[in-house]
Order: C-alpha cells, then structure tokens, then sequence
C-alpha cells in the first residue's frame, strides 16, 4: 500500500493520528525560514522535497483531503525550515489515521455535482487559494487545490474565481464522461458557498463595472455564458 510504504520510508509509521492534516492556528509564512547557518545545514538534512513529492502524488491521485495542505507546503519548498517540516510531517500524521479510508461510488444515477470555493486571502502572499471537487454518482472524480493568479479584492470576487475555474474542469469532465459513458441528461449542479457570487452568476447585469477588475470581469461574462446555455446549474449555497 503505497501510503504506508511512505509512511515507512520517513519513519512516520508510529506517529500518533491527528485529525486534520494542517493547524489552522499555526500560519506558515517565509519568515520562518532558516536564519542562522546552523539552521540551514540542519534542514539540509531533511528530506523536505522528497516528503511533499510523495505527499503530491496522493494529494493528486487518491486524497482530496489534503490537497489543500499539500499545496501549501509545496510553496515554501525553495527554503523550508522547521516549521515547515513541522507543517508536512501533520500532513502524514493525518495518513496515519486515515490510511484505511478509500473513495467509493454509490449504485444509484446521482450524474455530475461540483464544490468550489475560495479560503479568503489568508496566507502570506495575500492571493486566495481556490479549491473544487466533483462528484460523479457520489464519488469524487476531480479536485484541486490553487493560488488565484490575481489578489481580489473581496471574498465575492475570490469565489467567483474559484466557481469558474470549478466550471472550466466541469466542462471538461462533462466532454470526457460523455464520450467514455453517455451524455450526460441533466445540466452540472455547482455548489457554492457565497450568496455575492451566486447572485452574480445568475444576474444579467453588472451593477460596478468600475470596482472590479477586468479580469474578474471576463470570468463573469464566461460564466454567465455557460448558465444561460443551460450547462450548469447557476451555483447554489451549500
């Protein structure tokens, strides 16, 4: 099982289980990069790369859960220090007692039903992080975890990001589940979880043409556009 054959390669396999794979009360930042020599030439002797390459393969193939923590640590690789290191050996805690969980998919016809969201700037950096996931018959299928490429300026602007990244991939699952399966009968339901964004994916008329960003603007025009062609379902509170 490869989650304990890494497990075993870091010798985390007796740590004790957490339940969730990052602290929300312990912030990661550059800062807390190495500032002495002795500090450096310590954490040369860590395995960090190695660690959170290992923690990407999963975090890609079988773990949503811990994709958003594995993304996080994959930005301070360039410099880590033990806080850091501190950061990924909770990401493997968290595996040590969840190794046993597997994704599974239900016999009833449930068709294709996405989450987005955004976590509202809350890292360094000041660029919010979007994150979606897309179930098919109850199973997840998709997800991901990523820097927004601009900084919003408001949490309905972070969210409506992050809905048209989860619309983007939901087109393209749509596409490949229709060519490998069957077309899919009813539009893709995309949950959401900001009532600003919402009624703006289902509103004909910008109202503040001159507070947003032209960006933000072309992501709004793009979808508005797949709503209206009944692709989606406009995005609902969850």
């Amino acid at each position: 099982m490869y989650i304990e054959s890494i497990l075993a390669k870091y010798n985390f396999a007796d740590f004790k289980p957490c339940s969730i794979p990052m602290d929300p009360n312990a912030p990661l930042s550059a800062s807390q990069s190495p500032k002495t020599p002795a500090e450096a030439t310590f954490m040369k002797n860590i395995p960090y790369c190695e660690a959170v390459g290992s923690l990407m393969h999963l975090a890609i193939g079988t773990q949503l859960d811990i994709a958003f923590a594995v993304s996080t640590v994959v930005q301070l690789g360039a410099n880590p220090g033990m806080a850091h290191w501190d950061a990924v050996k909770c990401i493997y805690c968290y595996l040590v007692g969840t190794k046993k969980l597997a994704l599974t998919f239900r016999s009833r016809k449930q068709g294709l039903e996405g989450f987005s969201d955004a976590d509202g700037a809350s890292q360094e950096h000041r660029h919010a992080v979007s994150g979606y996931a897309f179930l098919l018959d109850g199973g997840a299928v998709s997800w991901g975890s990523k820097k927004q490429e601009l900084v919003t300026l408001s949490m309905m602007e972070a969210e409506y990001v992050a809905a048209t990244h989860a619309a983007k991939e939901a087109i393209w699952l749509q596409c490949f589940v229709s060519e490998v399966f069957c077309p899919l009968v009813q539009p893709t339901v995309l949950h959401c979880d900001n009532q600003s964004a919402i009624a703006l994916a289902q509103s004909r008329v910008f109202h503040t043409w001159t507070n947003i960003s032209t960006f933000i603007i072309i992501l709004f025009t793009f979808l508005l556009i797949k709503v209206l062609s009944h692709l989606f379902i406009a995005p609902r509170i969850v």
